[in-house]
């Protein structure tokens, strides 16, 4: 007896120490888990804080560009190229009794051309035919027209874009990809300057129209477009271009909403809508029918039991 009990008792201490020894081994597996697991939070909140500085640092950025150049930029662009086709091609190609649309006939300029990149050096904005007329006439209403427009879209919209070009383009612009402006302007795909090619023509054109507008202040209107330098239409979709993406870029990052939806869209929303008014009112009808039709039944219904009633009462009475 005391042999089985001594073994017994051997065999509890094996049992109890492995149990021992089991729980310091999942106690010590536990704690490397959880030292590896916390290890891994601490990383993922380090990216997160990374993510997060740099996402801030290029909403800065962001905001920089847009407030210092290709906001200002684009809003003096647009100026200045909306009024030249509310102008150009409308009063003073009246004026001069259709020679401007002649001109750009003969140039191939129109504003499918300018849309789709295939044009974009002006050497002038009414033909030289025009220029010499107004040249030999300064007087005139139509040389006077013309030079109180270029004069204000020079020094109010002209001048402070190249001046934004020449302080901020080198350092705050979103230029797209070489690819990508090959694609969006094939006009000036083989230009040796490329992305900088239009700044470059702006600033040029600019400040060589300046000077134009001095010799205008002395009395001399030989010359009336700039002679050495030609005006690249380009250059308000290609900063337009860069604004957007700005804009998109700030709507990722959660800062600004800028959605905008193309007239596709908006056409399919209104199909869309007249479907579904069509299919009410289809409905609201076939409902009217179905009462329209209940209605003639309770009526038959109503007539047909009078009728009856009719019928049984003369039943009775001749069988009474």
């Amino acid at each position: 007896m005391s042999t089985t009990s001594a073994n017994a008792s051997d065999v509890g201490l094996i049992v109890q120490g492995t149990l021992i020894f089991l729980s310091a081994c999942i106690g010590v597996l536990g704690f490397l888990v959880k030292g590896r697991l916390e290890r891994k939070q601490k990383v993922r909140d380090s990216n997160l804080q990374i993510d997060r500085h740099l996402s801030e640092l290029k909403l800065i950025r962001i905001r920089q560009q847009q407030a210092i150049f290709l906001g200002p930029a684009s809003m003096h662009t647009m100026e200045l190229w909306s009024a030249f086709w509310s102008v150009v091609p409308g009063t003073l190609n009246k004026m001069s009794n259709g020679k401007v649309n002649e001109y750009f006939n003969t140039i191939d300029f129109s504003f499918q051309t300018f849309i789709k990149g295939q044009f974009c050096e002006m050497e002038s904005w009414v033909g030289p035919v025009v220029e010499k007329e107004m040249s030999e006439n300064p007087t005139g209403e139509l040389a006077v027209t013309y030079c109180s427009f270029m004069r204000r879209m020079i020094l109010k919209c002209a001048v402070p874009l190249a001046e934004l070009i020449q302080q901020h383009g080198g350092h705050l612009s979103q230029f797209p990809t070489p690819e990508d402006f090959k694609a969006k302007f094939p006009c000036s795909a083989k230009d040796g300057w490329l992305r900088n090619s239009y700044y470059l023509q702006t600033m040029n054109w600019t400040h060589e129209f300046c000077d134009i507008l001095n010799e205008w202040e002395k009395g001399n209107f030989t010359v009336m477009f700039p002679k050495l330098s030609k005006y690249p239409c380009q250059i308000t979709p290609f900063i337009l271009m860069q604004i957007t993406s700005l804009r998109e870029q700030e709507t990722k990052l959660g800062a600004a909403n800028h959605k905008v939806q193309s007239w596709d869209v908006e056409k399919v929303g209104y199909k869309d809508t007249e479907m579904v008014e069509s299919k009410l009112v289809l409905e609201a009808s076939k409902e009217k029918e179905v009462q329209e039709v209940k209605k003639k039944a309770n009526k038959k219904s109503k007539y047909a039991a009078a009728a009856g009633a009719a019928a049984g009462a003369a039943v009775v009475g001749v069988l009474s």
